[in-house]
């Protein structure tokens, strides 16, 4: 009985346990029926995200490089059915034009088993090109062998289109940049920054581009030292969105000066803020020599008609000075001769009663005297007439005519007659020194006294007290056969950093007393 009811228990027990491991089996079985729901909407997910991905996707096998699987967006951007595609051989999915880069990429995935962006052409159906970067990976088994590789497409047509539109804008610019005769740039709105210079600044500044792109505000340098203030007030305005409009002088490191006219203007974007300053320079430098050059060609005649003026003038002048002057030279003869003629009888009159007076002053003192007073008269009227003469050849229209034999002498002897006034004011030490038997010259005897006058009014003008001497000569070369006229003053003299510029047209240090550097 007692083994009965053992057997009994025993059986019971294992029915239990065998009710315990079906319940644990039905959950394991429900566990796994739920994974496998989860895992097939999983792929279908991956399936989905895969076949309908903007990107193209394709599946290679390892062993023979035939195409396993295509997403949807391969079809789309090749061309190809689907059935087209699986099965070929990846080479035949790029253009023939990358090959050589198609080589090198797969060179690249032997070593490493991975490629990131690089650059291909896949071929269309049709025979066009597709630009793609392109990105693989390789899938393993548990030895580490290759099984097949997934490749993954991202079309970048449109972004090379746009990268070669934006070459060909830039290289559109810089030719049209640098071979402009203005300089164009760019700069960051606080100037801090030079974004672009053209070659231009070179020619104008003298000074090199990446000068100006280490230190941006190095342009100013140059600026002429009076314009300098004017020239910054304008620019800081512009910093803060103002347009830039100035004409002003550079000094190049040569020294030479040049006018230069700037403008510039602020580039904003959508939301109208400032992120750039734009700007062109030009050199107007012969603008403003041919603008000084009507000037003074304007004053010139206005000076020329002052001169026909003065011309009728002097003539009417002189005619009225010489009646006169004429009456006086006649009466200053008769004077002398009759002087002559009483001096005899004066004398024995002396010699008979002794000193007595003679217009008021004694006889032996106005017999010394009385001669020289009527000589210096009648050398007055000689002077005048001489002056009279010399002004009415000066102020003679001159004709032009260059072939004339000129007496350098009489041309130097005359300019110091019309001289004369302002030479006495300047100085008390003037000495001219002229040459005996000097050859004639082949000019124009009226130009050659202005251009000895000119030389004399910059010399006294270069005089700052009488003790300063002035000379004048004239002398003969033999060995090069020419006539010298020289001017010499004990002036300051002109600096050596000037000196090689006095030929210059517009240079002058007398601007702020009307002069104009046309002199020399």
């Amino acid at each position: 009985m007692k083994d009965e009811d053992k057997t009994k228990a025993q059986l019971i027990n294992e029915l239990a346990e065998m009710r315990q491991r079906m319940t644990e089996l039905e959950q394991v079985e429900a566990r796994h029926k739920q994974l496998l729901e989860q895992l097939e909407k999983s792929e279908m997910a991956y399936y989905d995200l895969y076949y309908n991905a903007p990107d193209m996707f394709v599946s290679v096998d390892a062993a023979t490089e035939k195409i396993m699987q295509c997403n949807k967006a391969v079809v789309t951007a090749l061309g190809y059915a689907e059935e087209e595609i699986i099965g070929r051989h990846i080479s035949q999915m790029y253009h023939p034009d990358s090959e050589e880069d198609r080589k090198k990429v797969f060179q690249s995935f032997v070593k490493t088993g991975e490629v990131r962006d690089a650059q291909l052409q896949l071929r269309r159906k049709d025979g066009g090109k597709i630009d793609v970067s392109l990105n693989v990976s390789s899938v393993r088994d548990e030895q580490g062998n290759v099984l097949y590789s997934r490749s993954v497409w991202r079309d970048i047509t449109k972004r090379k289109q746009a990268e070669q539109a934006l070459r060909e804008s830039e290289g559109r610019f810089r030719q049209l940049a640098e071979n402009i005769r203005e300089i164009f740039w760019l700069q960051t709105p606080d100037a801090s920054q030079i974004l672009y210079i053209s070659s231009t600044y070179e020619q104008i500044w003298g000074r090199t581009c990446q000068s100006l792109y280490e230190r941006p505000t190095s342009w100013l340098d140059a600026v002429y030292p009076a314009d300098q203030e004017r020239v910054i007030a304008a620019f800081e305005k512009q910093k803060k969105g103002a347009f830039f409009d100035e004409e002003y002088r550079i000094v190049r490191p040569d020294e030479s000066i040049r006018w230069i006219w700037a403008r510039g203007f602020p580039v904003r974007d959508e939301s109208g803020t400032v992120y750039r300053i734009a700007g062109i320079a030009e050199d107007i430098t012969a603008r403003k020599q041919a603008e000084e050059l009507a000037r003074v060609q304007q004053q010139q005649l206005v000076q020329a008609d002052k001169m026909a003026a003065l011309g009728i003038l002097v003539s009417g002048v002189a005619h009225e000075i010489n009646n006169p002057n004429n009456f006086i030279m006649l009466n200053a003869e008769v004077l002398t001769r009759t002087w002559n003629d009483v001096i005899p009888l004066l004398e024995k009159y002396y010699q008979a009663c002794g000193n007595f007076t003679l217009g008021g002053v004694s006889y032996t003192r106005a017999r010394e005297t009385i001669g020289r007073l009527i000589s210096g008269v009648s050398n007055g009227t000689e002077r005048i007439q001489k002056i009279v003469a010399t002004l009415k050849d000066f102020a003679y229209r001159d004709e032009g005519d260059l072939n004339e034999q000129v007496d350098s002498n009489a041309v130097v002897e005359s300019a110091i007659l019309i001289m004369n006034n302002l030479i006495k004011k300047s100085t008390a030490c003037c000495s001219v020194e002229l040459a005996e038997n000097l050859p004639t010259v082949r000019g124009n005897p009226q130009q050659l006294e202005q251009v000895v006058i000119n030389l004399i009014n910059n010399s006294c003008q270069a005089l700052s007290h009488l003790s300063q001497s002035l000379v004048v000569s004239t002398a003969y070369n033999r060995t090069s056969d020419r006539v010298i006229i020289q001017v010499r003053d004990g002036g300051e003299g002109i600096p050596p950093e000037r000196l090689r510029h006095i030929m210059d047209p517009f240079f002058t240090t007398k601007r702020d007393v009307g002069g104009t550097g046309l002199g020399l």
